[in-house]
């Protein structure tokens, strides 16, 4: 594939560019946009360790005063979010403690009293690092990370900041134990490579161990989730709701979920549908607005608690599709709520899967038994969702990663999450592109990279489009930037 051996090559020059950088802080802004482009492109490199390393020894031997006793561990994140399944996983491992003792770091600038909300953690246990420049946020998140005996890493997959600290963390103090919660199951992720556990919380991320070079670090740890206890079945609403990040729901070839809900409004004159985190913009759902404009109504992202209240008012809740959801899925069924979805995407992420659909007339036809309260569909839901909150019960999360920690045992995947056929190839999907995804600039300091990266993509990408892209991105970090600076300040 031309598109492989292209940007293999772009990512080998960028490489050698913060190999040879005599600037720290230009070496890790380069690192960071490296580990954005790779999140994006799906180009089979899925950490960076030696880079990482070579960054922390670019900051060299620093001397951390430590004062009063070492405390036991914090969880370290990017940034937390009120929406989404990323920090609600954050959220509900930490319940698991007692709220004096749950410890947080945040890399990048934040409002800790917001983040404190999110998380169900008291604000004064909330450390944010706030340094100026990247080579001193390295060295500030060195001494926050020091006054603990294990780092639990929630990180985004581009926050080279961070692993670069880790790095650090350990060279100083081998002794720490880092624990890497793989969130971002299918993507590169900085810092996985100075990981004593990575915890994996899919079956699709399991099956990534070999080229992630994590064969012998992983332990299944699974997604922890709140049941919702009921005292009733969930209503018979003929509401159909569906949420998931917006990209998730992009056709691919014949594999098109707003079409099989268009096929069951067509079928179904009582059933509405709600879809939750789809754009304005995106044009394949433009069909079925027009067609049902008052039985199809669309959210882009809410907070948690609003939907909850979405999903307590559904009959069935359906899975995104050509690419699956993570949390959403299971987390449906263990709140009452009858699922359907259909297999094909990268799966393993829920006992929940069982109640998957072969194929889209298998889908439509499910859907429809549960609208009208079949019991045998009814029975299947019940039995699968017994075994869910089993599995995914937040104390028995909870106690796969500390029995981890404490003898050192590395826990298989459970069987019922294994899959033969990851049939979603992330890899094979990027490649039909014909070119690399181009990202964009964290802020205005990024715009120092600039120069090197157009003469990285005119060497070994030799593409003008790219390059214009990249000059239009800079442009939208600089905007972002400003943002950000109003609001932290």
């Amino acid at each position: 594939m031309r598109i492989s051996h292209v940007t293999a090559l772009f990512v080998a020059e960028l490489e050698q560019r913060i190999l040879a950088s005599d600037d720290t802080d230009f070496a890790l802004m380069l690192g960071q946009w490296l580990a954005r482009f790779l999140t994006a492109n799906f180009c089979a490199v899925y950490q960076l360790k030696d880079i990482e390393e070579h960054l922390a020894r670019r900051i060299g031997d620093i001397e951390v005063l430590l004062s009063g006793e070492i405390e036991d561990c914090v969880h370290v994140a990017s940034e937390v979010y009120a929406y989404g399944g990323h920090s609600r996983l954050m959220r509900n491992l930490l319940s698991a403690s007692e709220k004096a003792a749950r410890c947080v770091v945040l890399t990048r600038p934040a409002d800790p009293v917001g983040a404190a909300g999110i998380l169900d953690v008291q604000t004064e246990n909330i450390g944010i690092c706030r340094a100026p420049s990247e080579s001193s946020r390295v060295v500030e998140l060195v001494a926050m990370l020091l006054k603990y005996r294990t780092i639990v890493l929630h990180i985004h997959p581009d926050d080279v900041i961070a692993a670069v600290a880790v790095a650090l963390v350990k060279r100083l103090q081998p002794g720490r134990l880092v624990c890497f919660i793989n969130h971002s199951d299918h993507t590169f992720s900085a810092a996985i490579g100075h990981a004593d556990f990575v915890f994996e919380v899919s079956g699709y991320g399991w099956s990534l161990r070999a080229a992630r070079g994590t064969v012998h670090s992983s332990t299944y740890l699974g997604i922890p989730l709140r049941a919702q206890e009921k005292a009733s079945d969930m209503p018979v609403s003929g509401r159909i709701l569906t949420g998931g990040s917006a990209y998730k729901y992009r056709p691919s070839g014949s594999r098109s979920l707003p079409g099989l809900l268009m096929s069951l409004l067509d079928r179904n004159s009582a059933v509405h549908v709600v879809a939750i985190g789809p754009k304005a913009s995106d044009a394949w759902w433009w069909r079925l607005k027009s067609r049902f404009p008052s039985k199809f109504k669309r959210y882009a992202r809410i907070p948690h608690q609003d939907y909850v209240r979405q999903l307590s008012d559904c009959s069935v809740y359906v899975d995104s599709y050509p690419v699956t959801g993570g949390t959403g899925f299971t987390e449906a069924l263990i709140a009452g709520a009858d699922v359907a979805g259909i297999r094909g995407g990268p799966n393993g992420y829920g006992v929940a899967d069982a109640l998957r659909s072969s194929n889209a007339a298998g889908f439509v036809d499910d859907v429809e038994r549960l609208l009208r309260r079949d019991p045998a569909a009814l029975a299947a839901q019940a039995k699968v969702r017994a075994r869910a909150r089993e599995l995914h019960a937040i104390e028995a999360v909870h106690a796969r990663f500390t029995a981890a920690i404490a003898t050192g045992d590395l826990v298989p995947l459970p069987a019922e999450l294994a899959c033969d056929d990851y049939d979603f190839d992330f890899r094979t999907e990027w490649a039909k592109r014909g070119s690399p995804v181009c990202v964009g600039f964290a802020g205005r300091r990024e715009l120092a990279l600039l120069p090197a990266l157009l003469g990285c993509t005119l060497k070994t990408l030799g593409s003008t489009a790219f390059a214009i892209t990249l000059v239009a991105k800079a442009s939208v970090g600089t905007a972002r930037e400003m943002s950000l600076s109003w609001r932290y300040k």
